[in-house]
């Protein structure tokens, strides 16, 4: 345990050396100094009398429960209000402070029979000790008329001083510290362990997690509006105050309850108008304590990174709620409908889909067919038949169908039900039928679905819908972050270029692409080497190539030349598809001597400069949630106090002078901040808030039965409603004996075989 060892120099006593509770912080030690120096007392705590209090007084009554509260922390026990009396004006003249061990319990709860729970320990020993301070009227002043310092009970050891109630307590500085590193989506636990770490280990930290959990809890209380939904709307509000393209709409049921909300910012907007080409959504649970699903449109940005396209919460799964969203969507982006949509095949959203935007091709998840197959047939080589189908492209569809109907008699599977499902739908997922279609190399829901992932860490199945719209806001800042940094990247470094003869086509694609797309371009440049292209054709305007492969030959897809334009197309439609210069038309370009990439082979979204054309200035904010900005400013101060400590820590001398710094610091703003009528006390701190706009009042959703994974079944309570059959488990059998009741570890048949042996052959 570390000792501190101190003096009141400002007395010029000779001030004993004694071992301080470890939560006697520096703070609370400047206040107990300024206390005992108004009092003019130069004892020992522990050797106070009644006689060095007794008509002792200070300005208010506040200060002598200060001083109460920090006399019992050298003590050892816990301090308990006890009485006040007030005049018939309200105002009060008389308080009480009392050890927590005062009083007995009463008789009628000690033989309480017929107990619902076990009791309490008792506590409660009939201690003495006790403060009791009244008003003297004469000179408004609070003077001490009775003070008993003995206990009848034993004090705690200095190291127990942490687990006392009035000890237990979350000041400000704490708390700021905890909300900043909660709105960065760090786990209550993960919190109280780096409290721990930074001030030496647990012991030290002036609260136990209890008490940290309910102190949250009382500071969401009072921070909430007159409802969640209302909270979670104006924050909404402050995002379209700083924001002027932010777009936000929802919609209440029939009982004003909150039932769907859309909302995307001008990042979102402005990036759709570029990489909007491609769409995917899917929907998550397990985001919100109301249930309700969140779906996550995304695309694929110049970077080949996930970029968010807008966000809504849902009150349900049904075709008209996918409508609904998808209108706002498109209302939100100016009514420009995207060429693809990816989903999972869902029928709501397949539904959805056909009636907001019809002429979108709509592409089934691959993994999702996949991952079905195996399931609908359970057989790898059916699986392995049917991914052939899902991702090979054949030139001809006729040589799909041949294929398919192979299949289906190789497997007997003619009838099946699955089969013949995903044979109607085969224009939404196989290969074959999508191939030309821009899919910006996307085949599956797979992006959807990792940013649901990584949305989940900031996310929980607690978070009311105000706190999860910040942790949303929150996450999407460190989307924007990476590509921000990816952007760094492509414009401040080049790619190492191979020296070979194709290393022009290298030097011209690191200069227009950005890393990552430069990269999947120099794979396709690198493999053109093993190409070899052959005329095959000529016509007035153009030219028709072949190509064969070393050492394996001719391969299948031809190249087409336009001489005028130096337009190229080749038969593996992958520039068509996947927006990437495939390996083919290297071979020609190679060939032919073409040593200019032709404009045509080169993709816009993939460009350092695609989102150059757009204005990605944001107009200055006109109003910030106060706690935001004190929020900001903390974290600000304390980098700053991180740089002087780590110097001021390295010795003694600079570590003295920097501790006096501080506390002369927090005096001075303390001081200010009261004569701005700002109240700040160790709970809360309140500011004026601005205007309100007046509205009708939306009310909480209703918690969402969803599609997603089910909850685990448990029996059902008695005083429950439900049918009993929905909730409580299927009774397993025994595995020995087959029968219900018991398992293998308490059968009977496990203790007399031969016993049992009819009965159970009964049973098999």
């Amino acid at each position: 345990m570390l000792n501190f060892h101190f003096h009141y120099r400002s007395l010029q006593q000779n001030f004993m050396e004694d071992t301080a509770p470890p939560q006697i912080d520096d703070e609370s030690f400047s206040c107990w100094l300024s206390l005992i120096n108004q009092l003019e007392i130069s004892k020992e705590p522990r050797d106070l009398t009644k006689e060095d209090l007794l008509n002792k007084s200070l300005p208010t009554n506040s200060l002598w429960e200060a001083f109460y509260y920090s006399y019992s922390r050298w003590i050892g026990f816990s301090v308990r209000k006890h009485d006040v009396r007030k005049d018939t004006e309200n105002n009060e003249w008389q308080r009480v402070w009392v050890c927590s061990r005062q009083g007995t319990r009463k008789n009628k709860w000690i033989n309480l029979e017929n107990r619902k729970r076990i009791a309490k320990p008792i506590t409660r020993v009939g201690c003495p000790a006790h403060i009791r301070v009244n008003l003297d009227r004469s000179n408004n002043t609070w003077v001490v008329r009775d003070f008993e310092p003995h206990h009848n009970h034993n004090l705690v050891l200095p190291i127990e001083n942490q687990f006392l109630r009035s000890n237990r307590k979350v000041t400000t500085k704490i708390g700021e510290q905890v909300m900043s590193m909660r709105r960065s989506g760090i786990r209550t636990c993960h919190i109280l362990n780096h409290l721990a770490q930074e001030r030496g280990g647990q012991d030290y930290v002036p609260f136990q997690s209890r008490d940290l959990y309910n102190w949250i809890g009382d500071k969401a209380k009072s921070t909430e509006t007159e409802t969640d939904s209302e909270g979670a709307l104006g924050y909404l509000e402050c995002l379209a105050r700083k924001d002027d393209q932010f777009y936000g709409i929802y919609s209440i049921d029939d009982q004003t309850r909150l039932a769907n909300l859309f909302w995307c910012d001008g990042i979102s907007r402005r990036d759709y108008q570029t990489f909007g080409d491609v769409l995917a959504f899917d929907t998550t649970y397990k985001t919100n304590a109301y249930k309700k699903p969140l779906l996550i449109l995304v695309g694929v940005n110049h970077h080949f990174r996930t970029t968010v396209f807008g966000l809504a919460l849902l009150c349900d799964e049904s075709a008209s709620t996918f409508i609904w969203v998808l209108q706002c969507f498109l209302d939100a982006m100016y009514n420009k409908p995207p060429s693809v949509v990816i989903t999972d095949g869902d029928k709501a959203m397949r539904e959805a889909i056909n009636v907001v935007m019809p002429n979108a091709v709509h592409r089934l998840c691959a993994w999702h067919i996949s991952t079905n197959a195996s399931k609908a047939v359970p057989n790898p080589s059916f699986k392995t038949a049917m991914n052939h189908l899902l991702y090979h492209y054949y030139f001809q569809e006729e040589e799909w169908e041949q294929e398919w109907k192979s299949v289906m008699e190789k497997f007997g599977l003619q009838t099946n039900g699955w089969c013949q499902a995903q044979y109607e739908t085969k224009r939404n997922w196989a290969e074959t039928f999508l191939r030309g279609h821009f899919m910006a190399g996307s085949r599956t829901t797979q992006r959807s679905e990792s940013t649901n992932s990584y949305l989940n860490q900031f996310l929980s199945s607690k978070l009311k819908l105000r706190d999860f719209i910040g942790q949303i806001d929150n996450a999407l800042q460190k989307i924007r972050h990476n590509e921000l940094e990816d952007d760094f990247k492509s414009n401040h470094s080049s790619p190492h270029i191979p020296r070979d003869v194709l290393s022009v086509y290298h030097e011209q694609f690191a200069t227009y692409y950005t890393r990552n797309m430069y990269d999947k371009v120099a794979e396709q440049i690198k493999d053109s080497l093993f190409y070899k292209a052959k005329e095959i054709d000529r016509t007035t305007d153009s030219r028709e190539f072949y190509l064969e492969r070393f050492p394996t030959g001719l391969v299948r897809h031809s190249v087409t030349l336009n001489e005028i334009n130096n337009h190229m197309k080749c038969t593996c439609l992958l520039f068509e598809t996947d927006g990437i210069a495939c390996r083919h038309l290297f071979a020609v370009m190679k060939n032919e001597n073409i040593q200019l990439i032709p404009p045509s082979l080169i993709k816009d979204r993939w460009r350092k400069d695609a989102k150059t054309r757009i204005n990605l200035n944001v107009t200055p904010h006109l109003r910030v949630p106060t706690d935001v900005l004190q929020t900001t400013r903390w974290g600000t101060l304390t980098s700053a106090f991180n740089c002087m400590a780590q110097y001021a820590t390295k010795h003694e001398d600079t570590y003295e002078d920097a501790k006096k710094e501080i506390i002369a610091l927090t005096s001075k703003f303390k001081n200010l901040c009261q004569q701005r009528q700002i109240i700040i006390n160790d709970d809360e701190i309140t500011t004026t808030r601005g205007e309100y706009i007046q509205r009708r009042i939306v009310q909480d959703p209703v918690i969402v039965k969803t599609k997603g994974r089910e909850a685990k079944k448990g029996k059902a309570k008695e005083n429950d409603n439900t049918i009993e059959e929905d909730f409580s488990r299927k009774q397993k059998r025994c595995r020995l004996c087959n029968q219900l009741g018991h398992n293998r570890s308490t059968c009977s048949y496990k203790e007399d075989p031969l016993k049992n042996t009819e009965d159970t052959s009964l049973h098999v």
